[in-house]
Parts: structure tokens; C-alpha cells; sequence
């Protein structure tokens, strides 16, 4: 049985040094990268952040309720270089354990490692998280985390879902979606189980449920067992307020070969939909968090101009992301430590992202109009098979954004469209103009605004 409601980036893990790694160092000199400088303000690690694994982050959307899934442990390096034998953690232990019931479990073992959900809040957005609690959904055995609610008032969830592996079908590494109506923040029991088609003999985690009136409601999740091997993103719908759901469908128009996973809807301006998400570099292999635009209403799967939101900097992985109404991001900072043990190399905090105020359109433009035209860097370079072109427009124009060969060669017009003054963004999936992938090698990306050619930069895909 493996422990639920993770970061599954599926990367090679390694042993190394036997030094003990200074953590206070190596998290105080960490710097996630910000893509969009203009719109997002410094990123910090939540003050109370303590030595264990703290994962599944969610802040509700008043910015006063925190929830994570939470192991006394270093997960990664217990489930990718260890044996992941929960009932024989002891060498990756750390942190402290607010209580949790780690002795029992059905096998007789003296220990059982699994994961609980965590829960703190404040009264006020100026004032300092207090430190973690153990929530009311804390059980031994089994592990629940990847909470998200549908706020009904201050004090009420009108949905509270999150998800646990309790009921487990024998051979399958399951993990189901359970919900509570009209709930506390910090519920007791257990909820039920969303009803087929979503639940299944899959793993199916990370979901996010909206409220789009009295009676129809979307969900968003993520699986790594329904037909692809890869982690991709899931959607179904409900027509009666919970009762039934649609066949669930693959975001198609976001999922890749690699893992998307981790989704976030935001309802942004003048009734703009947003998905938040975590995905991959192919050739780094490194996360990051991405959003993407819903282009047609009603439409779940037509998701566009994807871009890139916070890359790992000199961290080892970001993910987890979730928002206030402001726009603020919480999410999840993994640390590396290069001179760490095989049973102490890894370890996740909770970050917050702050938004600059006061804020235009959600997700859709930025905190300020730039002085000057400019074409940034893409990010990543080198890239496979997507990289993030971001532009600075200090007034509205006709914008003309193309990709070219070594020739000189026109290959792909990415915009082509006026657009208003601020920060731009647009994806390049590495295909020409007829959708046709294109070879390893250097290409030029050149801006024009009306007349005038901005600039032009160079992008290497290596595949």
C-alpha cells in the first residue's frame, strides 16, 4: 500500500553523501522563480512550516482556513530510494507528529506510516498562521489528505471534499473522493463517496469541486490508473447538485505525455474561468506551476493560452497550488539537499504568493502597464516540448507573434490579434502551422507591435 495525496512526479531519486543537510540554510537561501513578474509579488515560505512533509496544500478562497496532508517523514526518499515498507519508516523520520496514530495498524507492526490532514486558521489575513493542528479527520491506518471546499458561509462548507485510500480494493492501490454537505471547516467522520462513474477501482486525487448555481456543479481531479499510464487531469459535471455525475473526461486540451496533475479552478473577472496546475518540463524534468484560459463557457475541455505562473528556481519542485479570491497563490516548495542521507534528502513546505494590489483581471493580465515594449526570454530554454514567450505592451496594438527556422522561414504565428497595454504570455507546444511537431534544433520568435519589429530572440528545442 503506498501513501496517498503526493507529488507523483515519478523522478529517478539517489542516494548520496552521508553529511546531515543543513536545512535551515538550504530553506532560507530557496528562491522559486516567478514568471510573471508584474502581476505577483515575492514569494515566502509560511512561517509555520516544521521539519516533517507537508503536502496536499489548500487555503480556502478568504484566505483564513490552511489545510495540508501531513507524514512525519521524508516521504521521497522513503518511497523512491527506500523500500516504502510503511510499517518500517523509522529511518526517514522527522518532524513532529501532532499526535498522530502511527502504531496502529492491521499487519501487528510497531510502526505504520500514513498520512493526516492538518488544519490551522486565523481570523484575520494580516496576522501570521498559527501553528498545526491535527484535524478531525485524523485517523490511524489509512490515509486521507488533497482537502478543497465550497465555502456556504464563515463558518460552513457547503462541500468539503478531500480523499482517502480506507477503502481499498485488495491488489489495487485505489484512492477514493469522499464529501461532506453543509460541514464545519474542520469536520468529523468520514463523508461519502462520490458515486460512479467517478468512483472507480483508480486512483483518482486532487479534486476540486465549483459551485456554478443551485443545481450544477463541475469537478476537476487528476488519475494516474484511468487508460494512460501518464498522471492526467479529469473532469465530470453534475446536474443535480452532487447526486450524479457525467462520464468523466480527460482535459485533453491541456494533458500531455508528461504529468498534469494538481488542477485549480479560479473564477476570475467578468466571469472568466482559470485552471491552475502543476506540470513538466520534458527536458529538465522539473515542475512547475501553470494556468490556462477556458476559452468557450460551458466548455471544460477548451482550455487555452497555457504559461507559466512559478517555476522551481533553485528549488526541486513546485506544486500544489491554490488560491484566495485576491489571486494570491499558496502552494508547495520540495527542497533537494545535494549532501543529504539516503533517509534525509528531501522535504516540502507550504509557500504563499502574494498577489500586487490593487489587482486588474485575475489571471488574465497584469498589476501595472510596463514603460516599455519588450520580448522576454522564453522559459524554459532549452525546452520540450512547450515554453512560456512573455511580451510587455505599454499601450493596446496589433500584435504579431511568429516562429521561424534557421532560414528564416515563417513556421508558426502564435498571435495575430489586437491586444490591450500590460504583460502577455503564450505557449509554444513546438509545432508549425499545420500541427505538425518540428525537429530538434534553433528557432527565432520575433514581436511585432503594428510596424514595428520589437525584437526578436532565439528558443532551442531539444528533444
Amino acid at each position: 500500500m503506498k501513501v496517498v495525496g503526493l507529488f507523483l512526479f515519478g523522478l529517478l531519486l539517489c542516494q548520496t553523501l552521508s553529511a546531515q543537510p543543513d536545512w535551515d540554510s538550504i530553506k532560507a537561501n530557496a528562491v522559486p522563480f516567478v514568471a510573471l513578474p508584474n502581476e505577483y509579488e515575492t514569494p515566502v515560505k509560511l512561517p509555520l512550516a516544521v521539519g516533517g512533509w507537508e503536502d496536499g496544500l489548500y487555503i480556502t478562497r478568504d484566505g483564513l482556513h490552511l489545510y495540508c496532508i501531513y507524514l512525519p517523514a521524508d516521504v521521497f526518499s522513503f518511497l523512491y530510494v527506500g523500500d516504502g515498507d510503511i510499517s518500517n519508516f523509522s529511518p526517514y523520520r522527522r518532524g513532529p507528529t501532532f499526535g498522530m496514530d502511527l502504531t496502529t495498524n492491521p499487519a501487528g507492526a510497531s510502526e505504520w506510516l500514513h498520512g493526516d490532514i492538518l488544519y490551522t486558521h486565523r481570523t484575520s489575513v494580516d496576522e501570521p498562521f498559527p501553528e498545526w493542528q491535527l484535524s478531525n479527520l485524523a485517523r490511524p491506518v489509512f490515509s486521507e489528505g488533497a482537502v478543497q471546499i465550497v465555502m456556504k458561509n464563515d463558518s460552513t462548507a457547503d462541500i468539503f471534499v478531500y480523499t482517502s485510500n480506507h477503502d481499498m480494493v485488495p491488489g489495487k492501490d485505489n484512492v477514493d473522493i469522499l464529501m461532506f454537505r453543509d460541514s464545519s471547516l474542520n469536520p468529523s467522520g468520514v463523508g461519502e463517496f462520490l458515486p460512479p462513474p467517478v468512483r472507480t477501482e483508480d486512483q483518482d486525487t486532487n479534486p476540486h469541486i465549483e459551485r456554478l448555481d443551485a443545481s450544477n456543479l463541475v469537478l476537476f481531479y487528476d488519475s494516474g490508473d484511468r487508460p494512460n499510464a501518464d498522471v492526467d487531469m479529469w473532469f465530470s459535471t453534475s446536474a443535480d447538485d452532487g447526486a450524479t455525475w457525467s462520464q468523466p473526461k480527460p482535459v485533453t486540451s491541456l494533458n500531455t505525455e508528461l504529468d498534469e496533475q494538481m488542477p485549480h479552478l479560479f473564477p476570475g473577472d467578468a466571469g472568466q474561468w482559470w485552471l491552475y496546475f502543476m506540470g513538466e518540463d520534458s527536458t529538465s524534468m522539473k515542475s512547475g506551476i501553470y494556468r490556462a484560459r477556458l476559452g468557450t463557457n460551458g466548455d471544460w475541455n477548451s482550455w487555452t493560452d497555457q504559461e507559466l505562473v512559478i517555476g522551481v528556481g533553485n528549488t526541486f519542485a513546485v506544486g500544489e497550488p491554490t488560491l484566495t479570491r485576491d489571486g494570491d497563490i499558496a502552494f508547495v516548495v520540495i527542497y533537494e539537499a545535494t549532501d543529504g542521507t539516503a533517509t534525509d534528502k528531501y522535504d516540502a513546505d507550504p509557500w504563499f504568493l502574494p498577489r500586487k494590489s490593487p489587482p486588474t483581471s485575475v489571471g488574465g493580465g497584469p498589476s501595472h502597464v510596463p514603460d516599455s515594449f519588450e520580448l522576454l526570454q522564453n522559459y524554459p530554454n532549452p525546452f520540450n516540448p512547450t515554453t512560456t514567450i512573455r511580451y510587455q505592451l505599454p499601450q493596446a496594438g496589433r500584435v504579431v507573434l511568429t516562429i521561424y527556422n534557421l532560414f528564416g522561414q515563417p513556421l508558426r504565428v502564435l498571435v495575430n490579434q489586437g491586444q490591450s497595454a500590460g504583460e502577455h504570455a503564450v505557449v509554444w507546444d513546438g509545432r508549425n502551422q499545420a500541427a505538425v511537431p518540428v525537429a530538434s534544433g534553433m528557432y527565432f520568435y520575433s514581436l511585432r507591435v503594428g510596424e514595428t519589429l520589437v525584437a526578436t530572440r532565439k528558443a532551442l528545442l531539444l528533444k
